[in-house]
């Protein structure tokens, strides 16, 4: 019946992104964020200006040529059975971006990679020259405090996982995995039998960056992700820390609190990215539809300079801003992490449709520095 329709859709136009960031859309392909409420039978979307429209998983991909920002009226028709309706709605067009600047020619000079062809070398006590640290710089280097961003340590993230590795209070607990040259980030349930030793966190996940043995001040680096669709998790594929330092008395610190994210998606709604640059004297971030993290593969990149920080998403800029002062001049490291979001936190908890385990998948890590 078509009561059951309900209202066919709900369309929500955001700030188009740039024709690279869906894969084979085309210049002037207008974005939109899309839910089909309809409980049962079929629903089409016509473009009234003659344009096409296709939907891809929960995304609108409307094209109009040439784009103008306004209103862009559609009829919506559906179909339960013999019936049909039509139900008409107008979607209103952002301009574009301005001030984004060009991504331009890219340092050539390889820094770092891994290509994740082998499981990567952690560091440890036995092995520590290992390229990956499964810790942060901060809190208790043996303990827990170290290894989330909640409540234990007073983080207003409230994450609920710990990020383990398998020599970790020797619980054999692992969170990564190679297989075909991909590397598996996994989140799970805390083992009801050792949550006690590990603050009662209820989830375990992993962390990998690179603190102690690569850093670049200026350059490229890029990753190529698939993220784990569910309510609750948090993946974060690729964000910069400025390298810490130590003071005369030996104790580490870092210059502010400066962050880059290159990409947070709240799995929840996997089209959405968001992009963001911490720094003591204020923060800016930025919303943009991109394509569904968690149906196919995308590359996800951060280019740092002195003058600029250029966010890249398929290999197109997509938003960028002037470096802050603290950042010039300043050293950053490369993480990525698959964290699980608390009460209280950014995208909330896992629910009962939450999947686990759940994985982020990543193909490889690759920075590149100026001459």
């Amino acid at each position: 019946m078509i009561s059951t329709l309900v209202a066919a859709a709900t369309l929500t136009a955001l700030t188009p992104t740039p024709d690279r960031a869906v894969s084979s859309a085309r210049p002037g392909d207008v974005l939109c964020q899309f839910s089909n409420t309809a409980s049962g039978g079929t629903l089409a979307l016509v473009d009234n200006a003659g344009g096409r429209v296709a939907l891809r998983g929960e995304a609108l991909v409307a094209t109009r040529k040439p784009l103008r920002a306004g209103p862009l009226n559609f009829a919506v028709r559906e179909a339960a059975g013999s019936r049909t309706r039509v139900s008409r709605m107008t979607l209103q067009i952002a301009p574009p971006p301005t001030g984004v600047v060009p991504l331009g020619p890219l340092p050539t000079r390889a820094g770092f990679a891994d290509e994740f062809d082998q499981p990567p070398r952690l560091v440890t006590s036995a092995l520590p020259g290992g390229r990956w640290k499964t810790q942060f710089w901060f809190g208790d280097q043996a303990g827990d405090t170290s290894r989330t961003l909640g409540p234990i340590n007073h983080s207003s993230n409230n994450e609920a996982e710990i990020y383990v590795d398998p020599g970790y209070k020797g619980l054999d607990l692992q969170p990564f995995s190679v297989h075909d040259g991909i590397l598996s980030i996994k989140a799970d349930h805390t083992p009801a039998a050792i949550r006690n030793r590990l603050s009662n966190l209820p989830y375990t996940s992993g962390l990998l960056t690179t603190e102690t043995s690569f850093a670049f001040t200026v350059g490229y680096v890029e990753v190529r992700a698939l993220m784990p669709r569910g309510r609750g998790l948090w993946p974060a594929p690729l964000w910069l820390l400025p390298v810490p330092t130590r003071d005369a008395k030996g104790e580490r610190h870092v210059n502010g609190e400066q962050e880059i994210d290159a990409v947070e998606v709240l799995m929840q709604e996997p089209a959405k990215a968001y992009l963001t640059l911490h720094d003591p004297k204020g923060g800016q971030s930025v919303q943009v539809l991109s394509p569904d993290a968690a149906s196919a593969w995308h590359t996800y990149g951060i280019l740092k300079t002195d003058k600029v920080v250029v966010w890249t998403i398929d290999g197109s800029a997509v938003y960028s801003l002037p470096t802050p002062g603290g950042l010039k001049g300043q050293p950053v490291y490369i993480l990525l992490d698959l964290a699980v979001g608390g009460d209280k936190s950014w995208p909330g908890p896992p629910d009962a449709s939450t999947p686990f385990p759940a994985e982020l998948k990543v193909d490889y890590v690759r920075a590149f520095t100026f001459q």
